[in-house]
This record gives C-alpha cells, structure tokens and sequence, in this order.
C-alpha cells in the first residue's frame, strides 16, 4: 500500500478530472465506489473510494484500489500569475493499493485438487508471466502516483 498526504492548496475539481483521465489514458475501468460529502464546522469531509481494473489475460485482472480521504476541505482564491483563482484547501490522505485479480473466471475454485492445480499452474507454468505483469503493475502504480501529486500541486517543477 502507498500513501500520499498533502496539507494546504488544491483544486479538487481538477484532481478528479485527471483521476479519470489517467484510467481512460492507461485503459483502466473507472469504478467509483463512495463517494460521500459531509460538512462540519471546520469545512468538508470526504472520502472518495474507487477502483481501477484492467483486464491482463485469461487468467488475472489488473486493480488498483484508491481510498482518498480529505479533512477539512475549504473554499479559498488564490493569487496565481495576477488572476484570482477558486481552489481548496485541507488536508488530503490518499491510500493506493494495487493487486491482481487471479483466477477470476474460477478455473481453479472447486476443490482442494483444484487449488493444488493452481498452485503448479503458477509456479511453474505461468510464473514468468506473472512476474512481467508485476512489473507492468508496478509501472501503472507509479504513473498514477506521479499523476495525483501532480494533481494536487506537489511535484511543481519536476
């Protein structure tokens, strides 16, 4: 599991917009899972959960779970080359998890001979496979964690 945290100014409009634009670029479904908003007195609270999945071959299913939560969320303008901007402010928490789905069409989820088979499918028959798409995983991960920080303003410059 990765974490990002940020503390001060956003725009969170643009931040969801390029969530979804990351998926749709690196062909990933978009499912957005809670996405709920509620107000106290120190501003919004919200927690914005979704997944995204991409099908690897007939055996596993790339996913990538994000659950962003976001603390006291304001509305503030702000000065950016002479014009006055509406943007947010708070504290954003964001947790990425990514994994694979195996054996979702459940070749191997009947019996404990099954699960024997499957254990040799793996290890022995497909494991390099694996390991390229581990690697391909990991590679995603890392785009859309440069692509969020770059959402949320913290990689200016870089």
């Amino acid at each position: 599991t990765y974490s990002i945290e940020k503390k001060g100014v956003y725009d969170f409009e643009r931040f969801y917009r390029d969530a979804k634009e990351w998926s749709g670029e690196h062909k990933f479904f978009f499912n957005e899972k809670v996405f709920p908003m509620s107000k106290s007195g120190d501003g919004n609270e919200i927690s914005w959960n979704f997944e995204l999945a991409r099908k690897g071959d007939n055996y596993f299913n790339y996913k990538i779970s994000v659950m962003i939560y976001i603390f006291r969320q304001i509305d503030v303008v702000v000065d950016i080359d002479g014009q006055k901007v509406r943007m947010n402010q708070g504290y954003v928490h964001i947790q990425i998890k990514p994994f694979f789905e195996r054996d979702y069409q459940d070749f191997f989820k009947n019996t404990k001979f099954h699960g024997f088979l499957q254990n040799v499918y793996e290890n022995y028959l497909i494991g390099h496979r694996l390991g390229k798409a581990f690697g391909i995983l990991g590679a995603e991960t890392d785009s859309l964690i440069k692509n969020m920080r770059k959402s949320l303003l913290m990689d200016i410059g870089s």
